[in-house]
């Protein structure tokens, strides 16, 4: 059978397509979504990441301060945020904690969560 360019082929032989998979496909989406929720100004997810790696760590004491050095600009601006509120301190140039005191009386003062 000719098609209409006058090509010789079978119009009923089955397509071949290629696709990638759901979970793929989710994953994707995830990564998408993701990057749009960091790129927010003050979007929680940078925050709540910080936060976690401070706690992670252990470093919930003065005396337990470490280098911190942000990812990206995005947790940087999230970095300064927690510093602003306190709830990230210095108690020596360049070596920070996370005072989980601080942090919970952010969140009772009823300050909109960013973790």
């Amino acid at each position: 059978m000719r098609d209409s360019l006058g090509s010789s082929h079978d119009l009923h032989s089955p397509m071949t397509f290629t696709t990638r998979s759901l979970r793929s496909r989710m994953l994707g989406w995830r990564d998408h979504i993701q990057a749009l929720l960091e790129a927010l100004p003050l979007s929680a997810v940078p925050a709540r990441r910080i936060i976690e790696q401070f706690r992670k760590a252990g470093v919930v004491a003065p005396q337990r301060a470490q280098p911190f050095h942000p990812s990206s600009r995005v947790d940087e601006d999230a970095f300064l945020h927690l510093l602003e509120l306190r709830v990230i301190r210095e108690p020596a140039r360049g070596r920070y904690y996370l005072d989980e005191d601080s942090l919970e009386t952010v969140c009772k003062q009823g300050l909109p969560p960013l973790w």
